[in-house]
């Protein structure tokens, strides 16, 4: 996958429900933060509450443009994950088999 031309790696995470980066990597990427119009709190896998902000973004991968905007979050690890709002928005598939990822969104 890659954001504004870099390479990037993100977790694809089936347990979570939103899909965060941390503001430090988004800052690095150059992404514009903004407020989020949406004040339901989230929480680490710890049960923490996670001040959140938000970010449009574009991801491309083999030949797709996959929009969507993210959760903005401090001291996240790995700095990118992808849940099941990015999952099921992109007809994501998760093979547990030969542990493979399909992206299925037709545009």
């Amino acid at each position: 996958m890659k954001i504004r031309g870099k390479p990037i790696q993100c977790l694809v995470d089936t347990g979570s429900v939103s899909t965060v980066i941390s503001c430090t990597f988004a800052k690095k990427l150059g992404l514009d933060i903004k407020p989020c119009a949406n004040n339901n709190p989230i929480f680490s896998a710890n049960g923490a509450p996670l001040r959140v902000v938000v970010a449009d973004v574009t991801f491309y991968l083999k030949g797709l443009r996959i929009p969507h905007t993210l959760r903005v979050v401090e001291g996240l690890a790995p700095h990118l994950v992808l849940g099941i709002d990015f999952m099921k928005a992109n007809k994501v598939s998760v093979n547990y088999i030969d542990g493979t990822v399909s992206f299925m969104k037709i545009l």
